[in-house]
Formats: C-alpha cells, sequence, structure tokens
C-alpha cells in the first residue's frame, strides 16, 4: 500500500515538474498547441456524430416506409383472396 502511495506521490511531482519545466521553456505554446488540436479533434468527432444521427434518422424513415408499404401490401393481398374465395365458391 505504501509503494502504491509513494509510487503516485513521485508521479504527481514528476508530472509537476514537467509541467512548470514546458511552460518555462516554451511559455505555453506546446499547451495551446495541444488544446487547438484536442478542439479540432473535437469538432471532426462532433460532426461524424452528426452525420451518423442524420444517416440514422433516414434510415428509420426508410423502415418505416417500407413497413407502411407492406402493411398495404398484405391488406391487399388479403383483399384479393377474399375475392377469389368468392369467386371459386359461388
Amino acid at each position: 500500500m505504501f509503494k502504491l502511495l509513494r509510487r503516485l506521490i513521485c508521479l504527481t511531482i514528476i508530472l509537476a515538474i514537467v509541467f512548470i519545466v514546458l511552460a518555462l521553456e516554451s511559455g505555453g505554446k506546446k499547451f495551446r498547441w495541444f488544446g487547438e488540436t484536442v478542439k479540432e479533434k473535437t469538432e471532426e468527432i462532433g460532426n461524424t456524430a452528426d452525420k451518423i444521427k442524420e444517416t440514422a434518422e433516414d434510415l428509420k424513415e426508410t423502415a418505416e416506409d417500407l413497413k407502411d408499404t407492406a402493411e398495404e401490401a398484405a391488406k391487399t393481398i388479403k383483399k384479393t383472396s377474399k375475392k377469389i374465395k368468392n369467386l371459386t365458391s359461388e
């Protein structure tokens, strides 16, 4: 348990030192670059999600249209089969 705690404290200290060195050395340019890169990638992911959503909506509409068409076809078949039964029974 103490080893884990010691490792976490050491890692935190090392990360803090690296952060300070980068901030002093580059004046924050690397942090801004990282932030801009994250922002660009997030926008790309958002656009992709929007495209997927639009495609899903289109597929849902198509499925509903096919379902309606199938129901209409089933009704027509039933009517036709009743007519045939009436004609053959007469």
